[in-house]
């Protein structure tokens, strides 16, 4: 994806993160911090990761503990990645009705982002509601 798209990416997320959290006060847990330019690299490769290959966030948002979430919803099954500045990345996967699986990944190890996308959408296909798969990578 070209410069212009990205720097459209960076500029979206600072101004949803002004709409967003500038009137909030930081609270126990909150930082409202605004994602930092680390937190927002990460999150566009792994957006550009994820589209190619045909994976689409249903959402892109600044998130409230620092960092970048992209976001997956379809029908009741839920699923984000969220890139922290602390460059930390985590990824969860619900069903909405109490199955809820959260990990770590690691962007930089391709072979676990590769694991991780696929798991992510063929959660999202599924229409079963049986154990979350887990990647490969995992076992």
């Amino acid at each position: 994806m070209g410069k212009e798209f990205k720097q459209l990416f960076r500029t979206r997320l600072i101004e949803d993160y002004w709409q967003a959290f500038s009137s909030l006060e930081a609270g126990e847990g909150k930082c409202f911090c605004p994602p930092s330019e680390d937190s927002m690299e990460t999150a566009f490769e792994l957006f550009c990761r994820l589209t190619d290959n045909q994976v689409f966030p249903t959402r892109v948002l600044p998130s409230p503990e620092g960092g970048v979430g992209l976001c997956f919803s379809r029908n009741d099954r839920y699923a984000d990645l969220e890139c922290f500045n602390s460059g930390n990345t985590l990824a969860a996967i619900s069903d909405r009705h109490g199955k809820v699986d959260v990990f770590e990944v690691d962007p930089l190890n391709e072979k676990e982002m590769d694991d991780v996308i696929f798991r992510i959408g063929q959660f999202l296909d599924s229409n079963r509601s049986e154990t979350l798969p887990r990647p490969a990578s995992y076992r």
